[in-house]
């Protein structure tokens, strides 16, 4: 190499820090990135120490690239605990992260950067001019959008979305001739007349996220002619104040859509023709509007429809008809279908039972009458159903959930908080108990899980359900121990399990009744505290590992009231107690 050249190429190694190490100036230029910041509760920047740690690259957050020159160009500080209740980050953006001037990807959302002192965001963010990623949502900043930020002519995606944030002219998007990403979900719009246009210069738009942002329409509003957005799959104006007719809306000319939410607006007239032209469309929420009439026939075209939400809308006709203009060709992959508070008549037709994927059916709120089809026993796979304030006859019976018990535990009782008296008994259930389980039924008075073949761990207290009388879970494949019992519980059934340990010295349940632990793989002595239940009638500890004597209970002398006793197939050495009160008993 000519020295002249050498020299040039160690200058410049000095400069950029030299290959496999961190850049000084990037180092120096984060140290004060975090200095800014005045609270950092989770220690999130704890690594950001050059005494400790002078490679920049590996600290937390950080990543450089890989060619070679080791520059920054990505800061992902994003609050990983803000779901667990911190704060996260909270003072400025320093200006000296404009000295990143690689920098590709900022993602500081879920932090409290904007604090108590009101901060906006940084109008120097616009000369980041390599950002290809910008994610500011939830920071708590607050104030007026900069245009600066129209100046990233390289930004791929934009996520904004936050309470406090207001921006009264889009013509700023202009400059983002990049963007496939928008969100600015709760961002206050309300004085942007124009965002219909702005938004519509964006040719490469693949996402729009406009939900809660004050949006309207008013009769100076001239819509575009026809839409740029070649691209776009998901479209997001749900809760906003769009009152237009359905007719010749321009979000009803977009045939790549796959996402359509326009839920809480005020659209008025009928459902149109143009939803037939979404051909690619799978989720379609129409929730809360003014649209009157049956869904158009053009539906038949959605092939790849997977949820249909049109609650709180003047259908006025008959369910049948509703259903015969669902396209046949989605019946099977339909999911979610919610028709409440629809003023739909008629009867529930037997081909609801065709939709073998539905998860979520909601018909509440009609005036549907006649007996609930039995079609509904082949939906296997639902988890919520409601049907209620209508004018339905006849009865639920097993037939109608014949499909949804088994070999799965059946997930749609997870959504019923309300049930009182279980029993999936003898249902063929061959799976796991759901981690849900226990906090579903909280407030159970009847629970009949057994006889199936379902596993997993009992939780070492049952004392949750205050409201629990009888309790079977005899003859599956439950493990752990003897759980602590509710106060007020009457039958205990745990036979035929696989549960270990010792029964606990004091395990609750003072007013039992019937207590049956047999067949599992208990063991250590029976205690003294079973001496204490003075309506206990029926003890079965038997076939487990049970050893030492029964213990001398005080008050035998007036009886335990005990009207069977079983302890076979245990290794209990004597009868310490005298049970003369007994009417049948079994013992070793």
């Amino acid at each position: 190499m000519h020295v002249a050249s050498a020299i040039l190429f160690l200058l410049a190694l000095s400069v950029l820090g030299g290959a496999g190490g961190c850049v000084p100036a990037e180092r120096d230029a984060l140290l004060a990135v975090k200095r800014g910041f005045s609270s950092d509760p989770d220690g999130v920047l704890a690594s950001w120490a050059a005494s400790k740690f002078p490679d920049c690259c590996r600290w937390t957050g950080v990543v450089c690239d890989t060619n070679g020159t080791d520059r920054v160009v990505e800061l992902r500080l994003r609050n990983a605990f803000a779901d667990a209740g911190s704060p996260g980050l909270s003072g400025e953006i320093s200006t000296a992260i404009t000295s990143l001037s690689r920098l590709e990807y900022l993602d500081l959302s879920r932090n409290s950067i904007g604090g108590m002192a009101n901060l906006p965001i940084p109008r120097f963010l616009g000369a980041l001019s390599g950002l290809r990623y910008l994610n500011l949502s939830g920071t708590g900043l607050v104030g007026e959008i900069p245009p600066q930020l129209g100046n990233l002519s390289r930004l791929v995606s934009l996520d904004l979305s936050s309470y406090g944030l207001y921006s009264g002219d889009l013509f700023w998007l202009a400059g983002l001739s990049s963007l496939e990403h928008l969100d600015m979900t709760s961002v206050n719009l309300n004085a942007s007349i124009h965002w219909q246009s702005d938004v519509n210069i964006l040719p490469s738009l693949r996402v729009i996220s406009l939900s809660d942002c004050g949006l309207i329409t008013t009769s100076s509003q001239v819509p575009p002619a026809h839409t740029n957005l070649t691209r776009l799959q998901r479209l997001d104006l749900s809760s906003n104040g769009i009152n237009a007719s359905t007719v010749n809306a321009w979000f009803w000319n977009v045939p790549t859509l796959r996402y359509l939410d326009l839920s809480g607006n005020a659209l008025s007239g009928p459902f149109p023709d143009a939803l037939g032209n979404m051909t690619r469309l799978q989720e379609l929420y129409l929730y809360g509007n003014n649209m009157v009439g049956m869904i158009p026939a053009t539906l038949k075209r959605l092939c790849s429809l997977q949820v249909v939400d049109v609650s709180v809308n003047q259908i006025n006709g008959d369910m049948s008809e509703f259903m015969n203009r669902l396209p046949r060709c989605a019946l099977r992959r339909v999911q979610v279908l919610q028709l409440s508070a629809t003023n739909m008549s008629g009867h529930v037709p037997e081909q609801i039972g065709d939709m073998s994927e539905l998860t979520y059916l909601d018909l509440s709120s009609n005036k549907l009458a006649g007996d609930i089809p039995q079609g509904i026993g082949r939906l296997s796979n639902l988890t919520r159903l409601f049907l209620l304030k209508n004018n339905l006859n006849g009865s639920l019976t097993e037939e109608h959930f014949s499909n949804m018990m088994g070999p799965r535990f059946p997930a749609w009782i997870r959504h019923q908080p309300d049930i009182k008296y279980l029993d999936i008994s003898h249902a063929g259930i061959v799976d796991t108990l759901p981690h849900w389980f226990w906090e579903s039924f909280t407030d159970a008075v009847y629970l009949n899980i057994s006889v199936n073949q379902i596993s997993g761990r009992l939780p070492p207290s049952l004392r949750f359900m205050t409201s629990a009388l009888a309790i079977y879970l005899g003859s599956n494949n439950l493990t752990g121990s003897m759980p602590l019992l509710p106060e007020q519980l009457l039958v205990l059934d745990l036979s035929r399990n696989s549960l270990s340990g010792p029964i606990p010295i004091e395990f609750g349940g003072p007013e039992l009744v019937e207590l049956d632990v047999s067949s599992n793989r208990i063991n250590g002595a029976v205690p003294a505290s079973l001496c204490q239940f003075p309506n206990l009638l029926h003890l079965d500890l038997s076939n487990n590992n049970l050893s030492g004597h029964l213990p001398r209970c005080p008050n035998m002398s007036s009886g335990l009231g005990l009207t069977t006793l079983i302890l076979y197939k245990n290794n209990l050495s004597g009868l310490s107690c005298v049970v003369e009160t007994l009417s049948s008993y079994d013992i070793p």
